[in-house]
């Protein structure tokens, strides 16, 4: 019964890795929403001839 007690604790190292991917997680979020998804949709846009009047239907390719 103690194997499966000490089978169930996690070592310091286990802990801290954890703990630094807690850390991370929100500034590899933020990184992702404010910074890479932005960029992608301007590389997009500069391929299309498209008016934002027009609606998303109207945009063209334009190589």
């Amino acid at each position: 019964m103690k194997q499966s007690k000490k089978s169930l604790q996690l070592s310091m190292g286990i802990k801290e890795q954890i703990a630094g991917y807690l850390f991370v997680t929100p500034l590899m979020l933020g990184l992702i929403i404010l910074t890479l998804i932005p960029v992608l949709g301007s590389l997009l846009l500069s391929f299309t001839n498209w008016n934002f009047v027009a609606g998303i239907g109207a945009m063209k390719f334009a190589g």
